[in-house]
């Protein structure tokens, strides 16, 4: 059974980590997530004790025996509000203290008022963690903004549209629902940016919605002793959001300042348990035209300004409230917008501007918009309290609105027993509120505006709260010394508005209708106060007429309404106030005095009102001048908006670990020093931070052959040094080798000098990308700017594997190398939803079982897949069924029909043939084989040859980093972005353009040809037998009920490189649709596939899927099968397994299983895929029955390879169980010293160039050599991790050579040539004031050493990498030399 409500535990793990228990009411178990130390990244998975358990306590318990967690440490919250990693820091914010604010109809949702949040922070290890000065100025501004008191949460319910107004209960298709509710999150949630990583994997339950605002509910009894109950609900809005005199008006998403949705619900319960409701929804916000204020002075009002294009956006914001609120379109009539305008209107004031301004947007956004039925009601709030007193004044504004309060309506509907809801009556329309700033007015207004409706929604309910209209005859009332309504206080007609002559005192009259003004009072409206008075009191036994008390007056009102309620009504709006105007000016609302009228008159509140009007008025013309710029950017920041500019190093994109287990394993074996058993997970998992990784003696050399959990692309590598007393037990240096496949790596990094340091400091080391990483780049050569004589991109730069062999310094080792932890960190493939990975597939169109139309949804792909359909086009007939495409491209290059042309072919003309071409989905060979059958020479349209040499290499590495960018996730550029570099590089104008709307096309396809080899992830067994079998084979339902499938890529994955002649071989581990197949290459005979599983299991099955050629006698293989826990160790022969058996043949996607004889522990198989022997060759036709149709010779070819079986799960603190003895061994090599000791040497000269980056230092007499150097990082090196971007670390570098003395003086130093020594030491990221120690392997030999400090940065020459530009890097006072001496015993 779910808990009843939420509870949350933060800990800090041994290694730094966050980790947070999380139970919802939703969630039957709790949730243990941890927040990665070195990334920030979110992350949850049941192998490593972080998922799921039976209740908190256990969770809590997992949390200390499995992750190092100590009691103290323990922080108890409610909920989770969200997480992101700012500038170095991983934040995460939680609601530590609530209040249940109101209970929603049903009885089962409870809102929670967030009374106390905190902020918990971690610094992340390097890289990352270093932040400008203003990053940290403006961390410290987020962490000190405020939660508590203003904003509400709903465990169970989301709030983010009116409740019963959902688009699901009027018949809307899902999309439209889904898009309905985007638009309502899109404005009220406040902490979207917060629960992003949260909902990337499937946890948004877990972290709650957040919205800024007031909910208050109250329990009543009407007069029949009915209990019933009243909620009242405001969200502001965050799509424009600020301080009072900077969120004013309209803004660029075109939304008003300080808007705010409020809702009216009441609701009872029935004997049956039905709760029948009714709701009333209105909006109140500032006028939504562009306009502004000004502060001139301490005193006075401020200075009102109007843009020159003031009603840019009015009309558009309408249609988004109509679009949000009118859900029945279909019904009869329109749905009315009507304005409420409070502003002041008298003359001299300076609203009267804005007024004017607001009527004539209003008139806009109706000239604009022919179905927008919008309206505008002037209501001079100050104006009519000032001249009519505040009882008549409200009087007043009832009958004004009553006409439009009637037609709009409200809502009602009921709620069944089983949750279902029904809504029977829609709101109509749709009332809005404004004043200059929404706050004190716009308070008063909205509620005699609700407490009017609220006896009509009673009503409907059949509930009374106003007694009986012949309850109170007209004597009964005079006698109270109700006089009536006088015909100077009656309403005016509909467009007029009273105002006050300052000069004179007298009344005038302005008619909004025609636009004139006059000093006679026009006659009253018909239906006034005084006849419906007249005719309630000439017949008291009349039926009580709808709406009607908005023609009653203040004292008849209270008279009649139930005290009790209006009071409690009173209070809620009251709260109501005070929380707008403080989040909006950080003060309570002013005139609020005025809601209290209702309750019975109070002698001398006139006057305290005054004085608490004033105090107010100072409190905030003070906060404005003081606070509101402060207020304005905690909010900002709190929303992420401009965060580009606020936090220019924080990832647009999160990288990744993936080197973490269960994930990523090692492939091979690591020598340890004991026989004890000893996970390798030790070496991927910083579990045990004091715990260091201690190899035999004889081992000066080891390889982490490591398989990372996804595809990525590799930035960095964190490399944590642990070693004892003795820095030389770390290793000395080591080498990077990576690559999709095992038997296909390259070097990235060859013999990097791993510096000393003290143990437990991480350093981050960038890798160095392989030149012609893309298949592309490597086929066109180095002078190409794309590869226009092959087809774009392969995924071949994608890393699957990584090898890092560390080696000693033996001159200096103490015998035991030691290692840390190794956490490599990329941009990973798969981070898409399930939904968005689906949308992806169905944008892919497949012609012959490959890739053609990159993208089919455009009309050309759409008219080129209608001809392909028509020309049946088949493989070596040499055709060319393409001749309309040629012709387009002769037309538009402006070529003669046999090729001959007046004038070269221009490089923009080349750029739109090749965009063209993309668009239509035509290959590079179908290409040429066009061009030549229409006597036109490729190499004409080639762009390459037209690319000015001196421009190649800067355009190429633009168009391979957008690729890459792009495959990974990561592509957020605009297109004029991007127009931007290319024009930046050397590609001016319209081809620069052009140059730009290639890349697009390119990366379009390059998406396309990529989804083909590397699908979607899955991990749902259940899923992928419905999508294969379709529910016809319950035999293999049963085999899944007990079984989960352990071969499903990316979880599991092909470690060796496998021939094939169309998809690659990593779809036998996609389950995603029949219409996927391998096929080797024609002549192979075998084929050998080793899997590594998605984690160490016991297997019992193995099955088969035939594709859609289905098998014969001549093509059926034969498997032989082979398991194994390692790639280092021997493998068991499981046996041979002829996959037809006694069968004449397989239908295609029908599944064949091999079953093991026992239950068979292995982490890796070998499958070895065999044609079977035939002494005649095979006849082979063309149909799809078991034959490769065009062949010669039979192929090996299938589906889907399926593993069965049972996962072991093994947690790291079972499996690093050491001995006594292993113990003490690790305890004495810790505190052994090295025989040898540094020395360091005080140079007799230096001499500094460059700004300092190069300096040379004469080594003084009797020095000959130096065994290394220390080098101190500063604050500006240490600053460049801050710059976490796309293209990965900058890297720094220093290159120690030796330098000869020219003549005796020695006043300069030269080169020796081809005898100087020089080594290049790869500076790490770290923090700052790290002391990295480098040791030569061979001491380095001169008179005169010279250091250089050198910058190798990505291809983005505008990406500022140090926040003051890397000149400031020098290496004054930061070197060292040192030489090594036997120590001294």
């Amino acid at each position: 059974m779910a808990p009843a409500s939420a509870s949350l535990a933060v800990a800090r793990g041994a290694d730094g980590a966050l980790l947070m228990a999380s139970t919802v009411p939703k969630d039957p178990q709790t949730r243990l997530m941890r927040l990665d130390p070195l990334t920030g990244e979110l992350q949850v998975h049941e192998a490593r004790g972080i998922g799921r358990f039976a209740s908190e306590a256990a969770a809590c318990q997992a949390m200390k025996t499995r992750h190092g967690a100590k009691d103290g440490d323990f922080l108890r919250a409610k909920c989770i509000l969200g997480a992101k990693v700012v500038a170095g820091q991983a934040l995460v914010l939680v609601a530590v203290r609530t209040r249940v604010c109101a209970t929603l109809p049903g009885g089962t949702h409870e809102v929670l008022a967030v009374e106390e949040s905190r902020w918990i922070t971690t610094t992340l290890r390097a890289p990352g963690k270093n932040a400008s000065k203003e990053e940290k100025k403006k961390l410290n501004a987020l962490l000190d903004h405020s939660l508590d008191g203003m904003h509400f949460v709903c465990l169970t319910e989301d709030l983010s549209a009116p409740f019963g107004s959902s688009p699901e209960q009027v018949e809307t298709s899902s999309g439209e629902v889904e898009a309905h509710m985007h638009n309502f999150r899109n404005e009220f949630v406040w902490n979207a940016l917060w629960k992003e990583s949260f909902h990337h994997l499937g946890l948004g339950r877990h972290c709650q919605t957040l919205y800024q605002g007031l909910v208050e509910s109250r329990t009543l009894v009407d007069r029949m002793g009915t209990e019933w109950h009243y909620c009242l609900l405001s969200k502001r809005s965050k799509l424009h959001p600020g301080t009072r005199y900077i969120a004013r008006g309209l803004n660029q998403e075109n939304s008003p300042g300080n808007e705010v949705e409020c809702q009216q619900l009441v609701w009872k319960l029935d004997d049956s348990g039905k709760t029948h409701w009714s709701n009333l929804i209105w909006r109140r916000g500032t006028v939504p035209i562009w306009w502004g204020q000004e502060i001139k002075s301490t005193m006075g009002e401020a200075l009102i300004t109007v843009s020159d294009t003031p009603y840019q956006g009015t009309e558009k914001y309408f249609q988004r409230i109509k679009h949000l609120y009118h859900l029945d379109s279909q019904a009869q009539g329109t749905f009315p917008l009507t304005c409420i305008n409070l502003l002041r209107c008298s003359p001299g004031k300076p609203e009267l501007l804005l007024s004017e301004h607001f009527h004539q947007g209003v008139r806009v956004a109706k000239t604009k918009s022919k179905d927008l039925d919008l309206r505008m009601l002037n209501f001079d709030w100050h104006g009519n309290v000032k001249s009519m007193g505040e009882t008549d004044a409200v009087e007043g504004f009832w009958s004004s609105i009553h006409s439009c309060a009637k037609e709009a309506g409200y809502q009602v509907g009921e709620l069944s027993n089983d949750g279902k809801l029904v809504t029977k009556q829609l709101q109509q329309g749709m009332l809005r509120f404004n004043c200059a700033d929404s706050l004190d007015r716009t308070n008063l207004a909205s509620f005699f505006y609700c407490i009017q409706l609220l006896v009509e929604q009673c009503k409907a309910l059949g509930l009374t709260i106003a007694a009986p209209q012949d309850a109170y005859s007209t004597e009964t009332v005079e006698t109270q010394g109700f006089q009536g309504v006088s015909a100077a206080h009656a309403p005016l007609p509909p467009g007029w508005e009273a105002r006050l002559d300052n000069s004179s005192g007298r009344t005038f009259y302005v008619d909004h209708n025609t636009r004139t003004t006059t000093w006679k009072r026009p006659s009253p409206m018909v239906g006034s106060v005084c006849d419906e008075k007249d005719q309630s009191s000439s017949s008291t036994n009349s039926a009580e007429v709808a709406y009607g008390l908005f023609r009653q007056s203040v004292q008849r009102f209270r008279a009649r309404v139930s005290p009790a309620v209006v009071s409690t009504v009173a209070d809620i709006f009251l709260l109501n106030g005070d929380l707008n105007a403080m989040c909006y000016t950080g003060s309570k609302a002013m005139h609020s005095s005025v809601i209290n009228i209702l309750k019975g008159p109070k002698k001398s509140a006139s006057r305290l009102a005054l004085a608490s009007n004033a105090a107010i008025s100072v409190q905030r013309r003070y906060l404005n001048m003081v606070e509101d710029s402060s207020r304005q950017l905690q909010i900002e920041l709190f929303l992420g908006m401009g965060w580009r500019e606020y936090f220019p190093t924080v990832l647009r994109q999160r990288r990744h670990v993936l080197s973490r287990p269960p994930g990523a394993f090692l492939l091979k074996p690591v020598p340890f020093f004991s026989s004890a058993r000893v996970s390798l997970d030790a070496l991927l998992l910083p579990v045990e931070p004091l715990f260091q990784w201690m190899c035999p003696a004889d081992i000066g050399q080891v390889s982490l052959y490591i398989l990372l959990s996804q595809p990525c692309c590799v930035r960095y590598i964190n490399i944590t040094a642990r070693h004892g007393v003795a820095d030389t037990a770390s290793p000395h240096r080591f080498s990077i080798r990576m690559g999709p496949y095992l038997d296909q790596m390259h070097d990235a990094g060859k013999d990097i000098l791993l510096p000393r340091t003290e143990s437990g400091m991480s350093m981050a080391f960038s890798v160095s990308k392989r030149s012609g990483k893309a298949e592309g780049r490597a086929s066109c050569g180095p002078k190409a700017l794309y590869p226009f004589r092959h087809d774009p991109v392969h995924t071949d730069f994608l890393t699957r594997i990584v090898c890092l062999t560390f080696a000693d310094l033996p001159a200096t080792g103490i015998g035991n190398l030691m290692l840390g932890e190794v956490e490599i960190v990329g941009d990973c493939l798969f981070k898409k939803t399930e939904r968005e990975i689906t949308e992806l597939f169905s944008d892919i169109t497949k012609l012959d079982g490959t890739v053609n139309a990159p993208y089919p949804k455009s009309p050309e792909a759409r008219e080129l897949k209608g001809k392909l359909e028509q020309c049946n086009l088949e493989e070596g007939t040499g055709n060319c069924p393409y001749k309309d495409t040629v012709l387009d491209l002769k037309r538009q290059l402006g070529l003669g029909l046999h090729g001959r042309h007046s004038r070269d072919v221009s490089l923009e003309e080349c750029l739109s043939a090749e965009i063209l071409r993309l668009k239509a989905g035509i290959s590079c060979a179908e290409r040429d084989q066009l061009l030549v059958a229409n006597e036109m020479e490729p190499r004409m349209l080639d762009p390459n040859r037209l690319i000015p040499a001196s421009k190649v290499t800067d355009i190429r590495d633009l168009y391979t980093e957008f690729v890459e960018r792009d495959l990974t996730g990561q592509d957020f550029e605009s297109m004029q972005v991007r127009v931007d570099h290319f024009q930046k590089a050397g590609l001016i104008n319209a081809v620069g353009e052009k140059a730009a709307l290639l890349l697009e096309q390119l990366l379009k396809q390059a998406a396309a040809n990529m989804q083909q080899r590397l699908f979607k992830e899955s991990r749902s067994t259940r899923h992928f037998l419905e999508l294969l079998q379709k529910g016809k084979d319950s035999e293999l339902k049963h085999r899944f009920q007990h079984l989960c499938s352990l071969a499903e890529y990316p979880a599991a994955s092909l470690i060796n490189r496998v021939p094939h002649s169309k998809a690659p071989a990593e779809v036998l581990l996609c389950p995603v649709g029949h219409q996927f197949g391998w096929m080797a290459p024609a002549g192979l005979k075998e084929i050998e596939l080793v899997i590594a599983l998605s984690s160490e299991a016991q297997i019992e099955q193995i099955g088969i899927l035939a594709d859609r050629l289905g098998y014969s006698k001549s093509d059926c293989p034969v498997v032989d099968l082979f398991v194994g826990t390692t790639l280092a160790g021997s493998r068991q022969r499981i046996g041979s397994w002829n996959v037809l058996g006694n069968h004449d043949k397989i239908t295609p996607h029908a599944l064949t299983f091999f079953t093991f004889a026992s239950p068979t522990r292995c982490r890796f198989l070998w499958l070895l895929f065999r044609l079977p022997k035939s002494d005649l060759p095979a006849l082979i036709d063309a149909e799809p029955n078991g034959r490769i149709p065009g062949a010669a010779e039979p192929r090996l070819h299938a589906g889907r390879v399926i593993v069965l079986g049972k996962a072991i799960q093994s947690s790291l603190d079972e499996a690093m169980r050491l001995g006594a003895s292993d113990h003490l061994r690790i305890k004495r090599a810790v505190e052994t010293q090295m025989h040898l000791t540094r020395s360091f040497v005080t140079p007799m000269m230096e001499d500094l160039s460059h700004g300092g980056r190069t300096i040379d230092m004469m080594l003084p007499q009797g020095v000959e050599w130096v065994s290394g150097f220390q080098l101190t990082v500063s604050a500006v090196m240490g600053a460049r991790n801050i710059l976490c971007t796309e293209y990965g670390i900058p890297t720094l570098s220093i290159r120690v050579s030796t330098r000869a003395l020219q003549g005796a003086q020695g006043s300069q130093m030269l080169e020796q040539g081809a005898d100087s020594q020089a080594i290049h030491c790869q500076v790490p990221v770290v923090r700052e004031g790290a002391l990295l120690l480098y040791d030569f392997t061979q001491p380095l030999q001169g008179s005169c050493i010279r250091f250089e400090l050198m910058v190798h940065q990505m291809p983005a020459p505008d990406v500022p990498y140090w926040p003051s530009g890397p000149g400031n890097l020098s290496l004054a006072g930061l070197v060292r030399m040192y030489c090594f001496r036997p120590r001294k015993q």
